[in-house]
């Protein structure tokens, strides 16, 4: 059993879906396109496909707080945090 197939029927971490086959991807919390070194496997997190798509090259901050501009007003991101409230 690989680490994405752990996280089916358990919620994306940005939206809250639940994780199925069909849609659970791999997602790096800090994009290869702005690694300055390599990071270990550590940076990587299962989520959903859409929100995999919609984040992009965005940190989760970056995309938690263009999130509740435009898409998803009922997330919550402290200044200094990336915790939902």
């Amino acid at each position: 059993m690989n680490v994405m197939e752990k996280t089916i029927g358990k919620e994306c971490p940005y939206c809250g879906v639940e994780l199925t086959e069909t849609n659970v991807q791999m997602d790096y919390m800090i994009p290869v396109s702005r690694q300055l070194e390599e990071i270990p496997y550590r940076n990587t997190i299962s989520c959903c496909r859409h929100c995999n798509v919609k984040k992009k090259n965005l940190l989760p901050l970056e995309f938690f707080m263009g999130c509740q501009v435009q898409h998803y007003p009922e997330f919550k991101v402290t200044p200094f945090s990336m915790k939902l409230v």
